[in-house]
């Protein structure tokens, strides 16, 4: 049985707070909006080792600070403060691989101790704001396991009303449990973030008549979430989610279509706020490999609004993109086109949008396309009142006999062209290898088709504006 949505998010869960040997650092008298961030190590045998300050930002951890060991007689200390606090999860680790994670927010000294300059020991001192996230989060774990249960129980119980009645009246309880364990949490507003990613009510005790379990799941799991909330930002179970989220969608019973609309709305709620790196990123992450329409969607996403920031990520997504582009495999969305026409005004693939458009690769040299010409011409007559366009994207490098062409074949469609050749920008951009070659596109600008010929080109066409 999958059960991909009621995926536990607790990532990052602290260690529970102990009694421990109190470090001879004293904090500031009151809190004035400065963070003070101690760590004591009672073993001073080893030599002195940099620990780095790290914080969440949106997407992964990045090192904001760093200060040197200083040794005594107690141990070895370090002491970070931060200025101005923007509250969420932060670490204290000598590298990414070895780190100590703790929320801040509204305490103005947060105490780590340890025996040794081991960073998984560490355990953290009289801070009430980690205390009761650790509490929080064993509590959800309990919660979980409890609907879990239910659910499987729920599965195997089918066809039994009065058992499934039963088990739904357990599932409403427990729903309950995490709503009041959200409401409960108001008054903090980071714990309060946590648990919306927590409180995802039960199909089963929630549906309406006509829902699925896949729609339901797709159209209810960010109701709680406020997804404007710019203090999502800097937790991790935030970008975790959504990647589940977008992750889950490609394994339930939805279509390509569905699919791709959900992940729209989503993007559309976050658009321009704190919140679009993490939610591009994890739409994009989550997908990679289960929906190629939806990786190449976000992946351009990523690349035209955060390109310069990630370099790695960067080239990584490019080659991806690079890589599914090469196949022009349906579905995918279809690479940009921008180029002059034979006026030398510059017109582009997107000036089409919300018409069915065939992008025809040819020349005026080319014989096979020159003699498919009149064929194009007929489907043009036919269905361009109809929402049919044509593209026109020639591989001349002799602007008068491209122009000749045009007239003499009567391509009355607009046409573009760099007047390059075989190096043309725009064949290499579709992969182009020989002419005539044609890539129909949906009014969304997704790939429908390609090598459309004749009969082939005819009987596609057909299908679409016919039926």
């Amino acid at each position: 049985m999958r059960l991909p949505y009621f995926t536990l998010f607790v990532i990052l869960i602290l260690s529970a707070c102990e009694t421990t040997r109190q470090s001879t650092i004293t904090s500031k008298p009151s809190f004035d909006g400065t963070v003070q961030i101690n760590v004591l190590f009672s073993d001073t045998l080893e030599k002195s080792k940099e620990l780095n300050l790290y914080a969440w930002q949106g997407i992964q951890v990045e090192k904001i600070d760093a200060v040197p060991a200083t040794l005594s007689a107690s141990g070895m200390t370090y002491q970070f403060f931060i200025e101005s606090l923007d509250e969420g999860m932060y670490y204290v680790g000598y590298s990414l691989k070895d780190m100590k994670s703790f929320l801040l927010s509204g305490e103005s000294m947060v105490s780590l101790s340890g025996l040794s300059t081991s960073v998984k020991d560490l355990t953290l001192q009289s801070s009430a704001l980690n205390t009761s996230f650790q509490k929080i989060s064993d509590r959800i774990k309990r919660i979980n396991k409890e609907q879990m249960d239910l659910i499987f129980e729920y599965n195997q119980k089918k066809g039994n009303a009065d058992a499934l009645q039963t088990i739904v009246s357990s599932m409403k309880v427990v729903d309950s449990k995490k709503k009041d364990l959200m409401d409960s949490l108001i008054q903090s507003p980071i714990l309060h973030r946590f648990m919306t990613m927590n409180s995802f009510q039960s199909y089963q005790n929630n549906r309406s008549d006509g829902d699925t379990e896949a729609r339901y799941f797709a159209d209810h799991f960010f109701d709680h979430i406020t997804l404007s909330d710019s203090g999502l930002y800097k937790l991790p179970m935030f970008y975790e989610s959504v990647k589940q989220y977008a992750r889950s969608l490609t394994q339930m019973a939805l279509t390509n279509t569905q699919q791709l609309t959900y992940i729209d709305t989503l993007l559309h709620s976050v658009r321009r706020s704190r919140n679009e790196l993490p939610t591009i990123t994890a739409c994009m992450l989550g997908t990679m490999g289960k929906n190629n329409s939806i990786f190449v969607k976000t992946g351009n996403l990523f690349l035209e609004s955060y390109k310069g920031r990630y370099p790695q990520l960067d080239k990584f997504v490019q080659e991806q993109i690079d890589k599914l582009r090469g196949a022009l495999a349906v579905g995918f969305a279809a690479p940009s086109l921008k180029g002059p026409n034979p006026d030398g005004k510059e017109i582009q693939l997107a000036d089409f949008k919300g018409k069915y458009v065939l992008i025809d690769f040819w020349a005026s040299w080319c014989g096979p396309c020159r003699r498919e010409n009149p064929n194009v011409v007929r489907m043009y007559q036919k269905y361009s009142k109809k929402g049919f366009e044509i593209l026109g994207v020639s591989l001349d490098n002799n602007k008068d006999k491209w122009i000749n062409a045009i007239a003499k074949d009567k391509l009355t469609w607009p046409h573009m062209s760099d007047l390059k050749g075989w190096a043309s920008s725009h064949a290499k951009k579709y992969g182009v290898r020989g002419i005539p070659f044609t890539v129909l596109v949906d009014p969304q600008g997704r790939v429908v088709a390609t090598k459309l010929r004749g009969a082939q080109l005819e009987k596609k066409l057909s299908e679409i504006f016919d039926s």
